[in-house]
């Protein structure tokens, strides 16, 4: 059995409520022709990810028992680093619109959306440090994850029942994450480098 996750209302003011169409109010705010210097510097930002081991390269599992190798990631900070959605596909994740719709893969693609949220309000969340593990958990006010698998080999929601954890090795710049979580429908397993967009939310 699965169970969809609705979207909290962050209640913090001037902060504005997030579009319901988004998961678990996954906003960002996309980032618009930057300037030659900010080209290098995310160029700089890679590099040093991927000279410390930071890398994305998450295989998933469909309840068809699809496998898919996923190498292309973004990740959006919410609630001043309380909370992050990571996208993770095996296509260039899009950011133009991602302040206001949620992310989805195009016909033929994959894609995986982790959920690093504590379950209940995000009002007094703590910023999530490098360093900390985060265990799958269906405890209230506590800090867990969540997987959510979706394309062309079916669409496989939160689960009532899953086991595993995610380790965050890196905060900054790029969110660096180690996932190793299954459940009865799919899995999830491997590493994750995200550059970090921080959201109004």
């Amino acid at each position: 059995m699965t169970i969809a996750l609705s979207a909290p209302r962050f209640p913090r003011a001037p902060r504005r409520a997030l579009p319901a169409s988004l998961l678990l109010g996954s906003a960002l705010l996309a980032g618009c022709g930057g300037s030659e210097s900010d080209a290098d510097a995310d160029s700089s930002g890679a590099d040093d990810a991927a000279a410390s081991g930071c890398t994305t390269a998450l295989t998933v599992t469909y309840p068809d028992g699809t496998s898919v190798d996923l190498d292309e990631a973004q990740a959006v900070e919410l609630a001043d680093g309380g909370a992050f959605t990571v996208y993770v596909g095996d296509y260039e994740i899009p950011t133009a619109d991602i302040t206001t719709a949620t992310v989805m893969p195009p016909a033929g693609s994959h894609q995986a959306t982790v959920y690093l949220t504590p379950l209940g309000s995000l009002s007094d969340a703590e910023p999530i440090a490098a360093g900390t593990t985060v265990p799958y958990t269906t405890e209230p006010d506590t800090l867990t994850f969540s997987v959510v698998l979706l394309g062309d080999a079916g669409m496989a929601n939160q689960a009532t029942e899953g086991s595993g954890e995610v380790t965050v090795t890196e905060v900054g710049d790029e969110l660096c994450l180690e996932v190793d979580y299954r459940d009865a429908e799919k899995s999830a397993s491997g590493t994750i480098s995200a550059p970090v967009n921080a959201s109004a939310y």
